[in-house]
């Protein structure tokens, strides 16, 4: 049978786990135990694990609602993130970042350097480095495509 102890200090943890919104570090201090405890008591207790799964499932419906609720007032914030996570083949949250950085080349051998030259050779330099990096030789390249629509644009 179990300890009567153990038994209300898993009470107690159970309802600090879930006013701290699952944060074991927190529960574990408010109860007075260990982490060591509380995995000793998931490896252990079935029932113990199953609770806290609940509460952590719990903890995810209802900022699912809540997501849902901003969505409906129009914040486009929440609709940026649901579309990006539930739609991610038709809307990425991408970042483009721009720039020039120079480059020495004197401290590669010959055959990197011969490389580098091939590769710059096909760059345009109007285009971005990341799209150049797959770019054809400038006597073979088509005209550059429309850029795409960002998410939220």
């Amino acid at each position: 049978m179990k300890n009567h102890k153990t038994v209300t200090l898993k009470s107690l943890f159970l309802s600090v786990f879930k006013s701290k919104a699952c944060n074991v570090t927190q529960a574990c201090e408010a109860a007075k135990i260990t982490r060591t405890t509380f995995y000793d008591w998931k490896k252990a207790d079935p029932a113990f694990t199953q609770a806290c799964d609940d509460i952590e499932y719990s903890l995810i419906d209802f900022a699912e609602s809540n997501l849902l609720k901003n969505i409906q007032a129009g914040k486009e914030g929440a609709v940026i993130f649901f579309l990006c996570n539930r739609a991610p083949d038709r809307w990425r949250n991408v970042q483009r970042v721009e720039g020039y950085h120079r480059v020495e080349t004197s401290d590669l051998d010959a055959a990197r350097q011969l490389r580098l030259a091939k590769f710059l050779d096909g760059i345009d330099p109007g285009q971005p480095l990341l799209a150049a990096q797959t770019a054809t030789p400038s006597s073979q390249r088509a005209e550059p495509s429309p850029k795409p629509q960002q998410a939220g644009a």
